[in-house]
């Protein structure tokens, strides 16, 4: 790493590499009417990771300052693993089957983090204009091959072999710009602001079986899908103490969002149009400079993950399949806390 600071310009600059691996045990139960099957995976997750980050900041004059910041992060975060299921009879205890299932996933990601932003001081009192544009970019190559077959109590095989080649190509772009001011008074710290956000999620996955020795798609488990995240937001923010032992704060932010999801593969598409309001409110008492009380309420909105979005299919095996769900709903929370502080 490396910084730089002198009279009106600063900046920063570093590389960094991680290498190494973890690994990952799964175990999975799971009793039917008749037989009971005992699922261990073993797993071993690689990680390759070189990221490089370069910050800049000039200040124009005392009262006004620009900079921006860019992060670039590639990893391979390869996969190995092995699940074995084992089957009994519930009568008789007897073993109906042993299923064994290797599987490779070889996988490359790129992450592009870039900040632009521009602050304007208005007075000494605090009064502040903060404007900042961001740009986010991921992209996730995912190639997994694996093979499965049934033995008996003798590890003689008892089904035909099977195996498959899943791919995965992931592609985010999101951009985003606020607007926040810092505008204290005589009567209040006030702040208000809004914000916009513009998301583009697209997968596109194509399903191999490879069991006779050359590669045949599989169209049922193809799949290219689109997805698309709008928000619009604004907020307001106050702040006043109450004498000398009181402090309370009171918030309330407005949230628009419009999303659409399409499925290419059935002609599957859908939408979800939603506008929130999340309020905020914090009381605060210092009985003494030992001790102090504080009771809040807020309301809050939580989004599944891209990952949890993503339908690609992580086949464990011929009879365990993981996969995102592309219409997921967020969910909303109120968040009730007392706290003492001493």
């Amino acid at each position: 790493n490396f910084s730089y600071n002198r009279n009106k310009l600063s900046f920063t600059t570093d590389i960094a590499n991680r290498k190494g691996s973890e690994a990952v045990w799964e175990n999975t139960d799971t009793y039917f009417s008749e037989e009971t099957w005992i699922g261990r995976v073993k797993r071993k997750d690689f990680t390759n990771a070189l990221r490089g980050r370069f910050s800049l900041d000039y200040k124009i004059t005392t009262k006004t300052s620009f900079g921006g910041s860019f992060i670039a992060t590639t990893n391979q975060p390869d996969i190995r693993d092995r699940n074995i299921i084992t089957a009994t009879n519930n009568n008789n205890s007897a073993l109906t089957f042993i299923n064994k299932t290797f599987g490779e996933n070889q996988s490359e990601t790129l992450n592009l983090i870039g900040n632009l932003y521009f602050i304007q001081s208005i007075d000494t009192l605090g009064k502040k204009i903060a404007v900042d544009f961001d740009y986010f970019r991921y992209e996730d190559d995912q190639n997994r091959n694996f093979s499965s077959q049934n033995f008996d109590s003798n590890n003689n095989a008892i089904s035909n072999f099977y195996s498959a080649n899943n791919t995965s190509n992931q592609n985010i772009t999101n951009y985003s710009g606020k607007v926040d001011f810092e505008w204290p008074t005589s009567w209040a710290k006030m702040s208000w602001g809004t914000k916009a956000s513009f998301t583009d999620n697209k997968n596109n996955i194509t399903f191999y079986t490879t069991s006779s020795g050359n590669p045949v798609l599989d169209p049922n488990q193809t799949n290219t899908f689109d997805y698309t995240e709008n928000t619009q937001s604004a907020y307001i923010n106050a702040s006043r103490a109450l004498g000398e032992k009181w402090e309370t704060q009171i918030g309330l932010r407005f949230e628009s969002t419009q999303t659409k999801g399409i499925s290419h593969n059935n002609n599957q598409t859908h939408r979800n149009d939603y506008n929130k309001l999340f309020p905020t409110v914090f009381l605060i008492y210092k009985p003494n400079d030992n001790n102090s009380l504080s009771l809040s309420y807020n309301k809050r909105i939580q989004r599944p993950n891209y990952n949890d979005l993503n339908p690609f299919r992580w086949i464990l095996s011929q009879y365990a399949i993981v996969e995102g769900n592309p219409f997921l709903q967020p969910s909303f929370f109120d968040k009730f806390e007392f706290t003492h502080n001493y």
